[in-house]
């Protein structure tokens, strides 16, 4: 899509070393190995790797919920299973994985799920890497290019109506409020009182946001209990804006992961060099970002800072000296997400409830990442879901034509 609508990449900052931010200390590393940890640790974690991706590769991506052992994997947490392990490091770094890809913690995400999500990316070194991996490359201009071109498409399209008419029109700031079966198609009712009739409705939100449209009659109950079981994960995004790139000349990329440390102390869980800003892209994830979302933003800020300063081993005045901004995005507080960066399914789940997650309801269909074969949670996830319920729609109109 990026090349249909001709919108650029850049890739991400790798040169340099990562710090690993363990027991609140730092230990600084080159490639995707902390190897001046514990060994006995890194061969934890390595088994356990390959052991995770051995079982995600027997996952069904059409039919999770059909994997003979999918109740067993569904009823088990992914804490359950880094209890099986050997070492702290590993536990952690495990720990870490969940914080970083779904912001939950590992307690709340099922192990099904887990599998689900590493098959769908082919593997967790993909999920993990930089360079070649999902963090590889930044969209030019943001991510907000994929909308603001696909639109520009849209109104070109729109032009070629009848004697220059509109084929369409987009309506923004129309939040759905109920959704209504009628002889005829489907009633829309939207928050401000507008009403829209449609033969055939595609829902592309986060499932959990789902509930939050009144449908009449009710939806089927499978469909109901799913959405009303799948949270959204917990993220507040950080950029720190700073004079220079101090850690660039320590030999430091910019990039760390944060393990194991009081997150009351020091609430950062991973970020990484701005590349086409002077600063630093942070994240607190998971309980971190639950936490600190209810403290004051000038809070977040200092913590920010003191935990800059000891992980690229500066002075604190000397980050102080070189601040010059900051600017915060709290996931867990936007009422059309209510988190990020997708629907984190818990155990009990994808194992009884995942048949529904992609059947359309008479001619409702439903799309959004969490929906998607490929690349769960991700937008190339989101794409793909999109291009399904279209052509489930198309093929509907073409038939009943």
């Amino acid at each position: 899509m990026l090349k249909m609508l001709n919108i650029g990449t850049h890739k991400q900052f790798l040169k340099g070393r990562t710090v690993l931010f363990r027991n609140n200390r730092p230990i600084t590393y080159e490639g995707i190995v902390p190897y001046k940890t514990n060994w006995f640790g890194l061969v934890d974690l390595q088994m356990a790797m390959w052991d995770i991706d051995k079982l995600a590769n027997t996952i069904d991506l059409e039919r999770p919920w059909s994997h003979k052992n999918a109740a067993k994997w569904d009823s088990m947490t992914v804490q359950n299973y880094m209890d099986t392990m050997y070492t702290g490091l590993g536990r952690d770094m495990i720990e870490l994985f969940c914080q970083t890809v779904y912001s939950q913690e590992p307690s709340q995400i099922s192990f099904l799920f887990l599998l689900l999500g590493i098959k769908s990316a082919g593997g967790v070194t993909n999920l993990v890497e930089t360079e070649g991996g999902a963090q590889d490359s930044k969209i030019d201009g943001g991510a907000q290019q994929i909308p603001n071109k696909l639109l520009d498409h849209l109104n070109a399209l729109n032009k070629s109506g009848p004697s220059g008419g509109s084929l369409f029109e987009i309506k923004y700031n129309h939040v759905a409020s109920e959704i209504t079966k009628i002889k005829t198609g489907y009633e829309v009712t939207t928050r401000d009182g507008s009403v829209f009739f449609c033969n055939y409705i595609i829902i592309a939100i986060p499932p959990t946001l789902c509930s939050h449209i009144h449908y009449n009659p009710p939806l089927p109950s499978m469909r109901t209990h799913l959405c009303q079981r799948i949270p959204m994960g917990s993220i507040i995004k950080v950029n720190m804006f700073f004079k220079t790139r101090f850690w660039r000349e320590r030999n430091l990329a910019g990039s760390f992961v944060s393990a194991s440390n009081d997150i009351t102390e020091y609430p950062l869980t991973l970020g990484y060099d701005g590349t086409t800003i002077c600063g630093l892209v942070s994240f607190f994830a998971g309980y971190s970002a639950v936490y600190w979302s209810g403290r004051p933003k000038e809070e977040r800020i200092e913590a920010s800072k003191k935990q800059y300063a000891i992980m690229f081993d500066v002075p604190l005045d000397f980050v102080n000296e070189q601040f010059l901004g900051y600017e915060e995005k709290d996931w867990t507080m936007d009422e059309f997400s209510t988190g990020a960066y997708s629907g984190v399914m818990a155990p009990g789940v994808l194992s009884i409830y995942g048949p529904a997650l992609r059947t359309p309801i008479g001619d409702i269909h439903f799309a959004g990442t969490e929906t998607a074969k490929h690349w769960l949670g991700y937008m190339s996830g989101a794409i793909e879901s999109g291009e399904r319920a279209a052509s489930e729609v198309l093929e509907k109109i073409k038939n009943t034509n």
